[in-house]
């Protein structure tokens, strides 16, 4: 809604931020402030002196299409018309999303009965919009309006094989979406509208790279922030961050030669050690030592004396 409401030239520009509900961001107390039922999507307008919250996603195209007086008809009848389309899918959707879209491709056991059950009121939903659509270009009419908008992406996607597929199991098959030829004509031509292309790609966080755009801020986002190019820049970051460290790498390198010279000043320790035999030499003094060791026999000889010492006491 807000993709065409800029697409029709109104100032409706706004952010987008995604609310991962696997994660149970929608419980947190910024997101139950907006939403206290805790369910996307939610919005808040902060246009107003004071802000606006509204949540419910048939709530919010209704408080858009009056904010801009757009895509909702003036003419009594006509607008009508739109609300009770509007609120068709309200009433409807629950039985395809929590019914049958559960039951077939996310229950944990197959159950047959709520297959069945929620299969054929499905089928019986999509007869009703073919029927509808077989004598109006749109839901409501000759005009594009918020009915469309609402009921689009859940009963025209699912003719596409793109809801409630995967290895397996195929819900557009099951349900024969082939046969709903309007729905399919009707699908075909908003998916072409450009303010639907961009539209999709919001907050959308699964699918090809260059169909997500995670968050939204401005327009300049589509052709700059989807997830490929937001990888390929953070890619080309890191390459050139690493190309920048291999000089400074080599430069380092180039200093170890230095440090090669310093151990070629090793040999001078060896000079050094060869200066050992000189201790050798010094030891070669100690034969001197033993030679005036040798002298000590004169101190017997003194010692030698001492029977003369003897004789004097025989002479008493």
């Amino acid at each position: 809604m807000l993709e065409e409401l800029l697409q029709a030239g109104h100032d409706a520009e706004y952010d987008a931020y995604v609310v991962q509900i696997g994660d149970s961001d929608q419980f947190g107390s910024g997101f139950v402030a907006a939403n206290p039922n805790s369910k996307i999507p939610a919005m808040v307008d902060y246009s107003k002196r004071q802000p606006v919250r509204v949540f419910e996603s048939g709530s919010i195209l209704l408080y858009l299409a009056d904010k801009f007086k757009a895509f909702l008809p003036r003419a009594a009848g006509d607008r009508a018309e739109v609300m009770n389309w509007l609120f068709w899918q309200m009433g409807s959707a629950p039985y395809l999303g929590g019914g049958f879209g559960h039951f077939y491709a996310y229950a944990p056991e197959p159950m047959e009965y709520a297959i069945d059950r929620f299969t054929m009121e499905v089928k019986r939903q999509m007869d009703v919009l073919d029927k509808q659509l077989a004598d109006n270009r749109f839901i409501a009419g000759d005009e594009y309006s918020i009915a469309d908008m609402a009921i689009w992406p859940w009963y025209g996607v699912l003719t596409t094989g793109k809801l409630y597929s995967g290895k397996g199991f195929n819900a557009a098959r099951f349900i024969e979406a082939k046969k709903y030829k309007n729905v399919i004509r009707w699908y075909e031509e908003i998916a072409k509208r450009p303010a639907v292309i961009r539209g999709r790609k919001v907050n959308r966080v699964f699918g090809p790279l260059e169909d997500q755009l995670h968050e939204r801020h401005s327009k300049s986002d589509f052709t700059r922030n989807t997830e490929d190019k937001k990888q390929a820049r953070a890619k080309a970051a890191a390459a050139k961050k690493k190309a920048a460290k291999k000089p400074a790498a080599k430069a380092a390198a180039a200093k170890k030669p230095a440090a090669k010279s310093a151990a070629a000043k090793k040999p001078t320790a060896k000079a050094a050690a060869a200066k050992k035999p000189a201790a050798k030499t010094a030891a070669a003094k100690k034969p001197a030592a033993k030679a005036a060791a040798a002298k000590k026999p004169p101190a017997k000889t003194a010692a030698a004396k001492k029977p003369a010492a003897s004789k004097k006491t025989d002479k008493k």
